[in-house]
């Protein structure tokens, strides 16, 4: 049945099929290659309702870890933050060395800092030391006057601007994105300034779900997903304007 499904290029359908036939094998090196075949289908799967049948169905066999971390994947994407903890925790309980357990570690870290968002909170990621301090300290003053962070306002009607400097370095400014998203408990960032810091953190902010304006000017930034936007002007932009 696996295989008819796959040659009609349903490998998904034939997942289950897979697992189910590996139970039954008493080849180890066939029944693993069955199993990893089925567990590469569902990697990145979000149906909910899929995944815990199959955590469910193929409890205690070898391919229980990687269901139930899929699982855990596919309730964060939910939005089902506590499910994605609690799932993620029994999984490092019961499998504490499994390879996936960098992963469920990772859920824990993500989950756990989106039920600790601060509505009020704006990440901001811009360059304060190296070759484009001088940019990257203009567009902070910007940010800090549209945010109010001198005005008369109440303090606790303000927002509240949590800075990271990327130095002009594509690596730091995608490990800004994970501080800001763990530590600060943003709601959304501004930034990068740089193009080629934006390509190394917008996948970061889109994996993480988080909303990221970008201030660079590359065309294509924004088709990285539906969190990432860009408030600047593309050269071709520019040229019709």
């Amino acid at each position: 049945i696996a295989e008819s499904l796959e040659r009609l290029a349903k490998p998904l359908d034939a997942a289950p099929y897979r697992l189910r036939a590996a139970k039954g094998l008493e080849d180890a090196v066939l029944a693993q290659w069955s199993r990893e075949r089925a567990l590469k289908a569902l990697h990145g799967v979000t149906d909910v309702a899929l995944l815990e049948g199959l955590a469910k169905e193929f409890a205690g066999d070898p391919a229980e870890p990687d269901l139930m971390f899929d699982l855990a994947e596919a309730r964060y994407a939910a939005k089902d933050y506590p499910g994605a903890l609690s799932i993620a925790n029994t999984l490092l309980q019961m499998f504490p060395d499994s390879l996936v357990t960098p992963g469920a570690q990772s859920i824990l870290r993500r989950a756990g800092a989106r039920e600790k968002v601060d509505a009020r909170t704006i990440g901001v990621i811009v360059p304060l030391s190296g070759d484009y301090v001088g940019y990257g300290q203009k567009a902070l003053f910007s940010i800090l006057l549209a945010a109010n962070v001198f005005g008369p306002d109440e303090p606790q009607g303000r927002v509240r601007i949590a800075i990271r400097d990327s130095a002009g370095d594509p690596a730091r400014a995608a490990a800004a994105v994970d501080t800001l998203f763990e530590e600060d408990g943003i709601v959304g960032i501004i930034g990068p300034l740089l193009s080629n810091e934006t390509e190394a953190a917008a996948p970061r902010a889109q994996a993480l779900g988080v909303p990221m304006i970008t201030l660079a000017q590359k065309k294509g930034l924004t088709e990285i997903g539906p969190f990432i936007f860009r408030n600047s002007m593309t050269n071709s932009m520019q040229a019709k304007a």
